[in-house]
């Protein structure tokens, strides 16, 4: 499987990508446009050569990237203080809320954040959006993660009335999505960890990660994930569970057009490990999931 991704310049107008990959088309693009006999701009050069032509796009080995995250150790602690705010009319989301973190009978970890790094090239770019809804006075995700250009749009699935918000971000004005009706987006200002509230239902959060690469995948509760488009070669899978800021990590070798499997093991012990509240969001690069620098994307690492 091959994809072609040097950046084109109708399919992204908007965006603005980084030098390293204009550098291909700045080293490659001729230095002037010659003038036709018209006068105007962009005509073809004397010597046949076609002044406003592109270089032709890259075409890399991509394979993907499956498997499954598990977590053992002490049984996940109980966030009293957000059970507390939970009111009657919403006890369904105290099952979803309550948990420090979730784990199926099996030792399956939901909601973790597992990305694929250390790779060279430029894998395809995401969507332009992430999908949130709001149902049953919760989010439908714990954990969401957005590629730098990428912008949270939030739906609602009921009549409960949400108000979402993004703490570490700006919200100028409360946007009230209508039930059923069209998403309201919003955009995180820069690479870091935010949170997802809702001024309605204060204890409504998701973990936002905003970060510089595409190649990343959030468990669902049977702790699987599945990651396309990985450039072929040596990467390293990192899974890291939010609510404790703990991962774990494997290299592994992706070959083009095949599915590699992995398993990634975490281990919580209540006496080391303490939850980091998603509504005190850190934006350092210590503490989220660096960008990508150069094509080579970063490792998602604890503080």
């Amino acid at each position: 499987m091959t994809a072609l991704v040097a950046p084109q310049p109708a399919a992204n107008a908007m965006r603005l990508p980084p030098l390293a990959r204009l550098l291909p088309l700045l080293l490659l693009a001729p230095a002037a446009c010659d003038r036709g006999p018209s006068g105007g701009p962009g005509a073809p050069s004397a010597s046949g050569s076609a002044a406003a032509s592109y270089p032709p796009p890259i075409a890399i080995a991509l394979g993907t990237v499956r498997g499954r995250v598990t977590i053992d150790g002490d049984p996940a602690p109980t966030d009293s203080e957000v059970l507390a705010k939970i009111p009657d009319e919403c006890a369904s989301a105290r099952a979803y809320y309550g948990p420090v973190f979730r784990r199926g009978p099996d030792g399956a970890l939901a909601d973790a954040m597992v990305a694929v790094t250390g790779y060279r090239g430029t894998p395809p770019a995401r969507r332009p959006y992430e999908l949130v809804t709001g149902e049953a006075c919760r989010w439908d995700k714990r954990t969401v993660v957005l590629e730098r250009e990428q912008r949270l749009a939030v739906a609602a699935n009921d009549r409960v009335g949400y108000v979402p918000a993004l703490v570490g971000g700006s919200s100028p004005f409360s946007m009230i999505p209508m039930p059923g009706g069209e998403p309201v987006e919003i955009k995180p200002p820069k690479p870091g960890r935010f949170a997802l509230i809702d001024e309605a239902h204060r204890f409504m959060r998701a973990d936002v990660f905003v970060v510089g690469y595409p190649t990343f995948d959030v468990t669902g509760v049977d702790g699987r994930f599945e990651i396309a488009d990985v450039p072929a070669g040596t990467v390293k899978v990192s899974a890291l569970l939010p609510a404790l800021m703990i991962t774990a990590e494997q290299q592994i070798e992706v070959r083009a057009g095949a599915v590699t499997e992995v398993t990634l093991a975490l281990r919580y012990d209540e006496r080391l490990h303490r939850p980091v509240p998603s509504a005190a969001p850190v934006t350092s690069a210590s503490a989220a999931p660096a960008p990508a620098v150069s094509g080579t994307p970063a490792t998602p690492r604890a503080p």
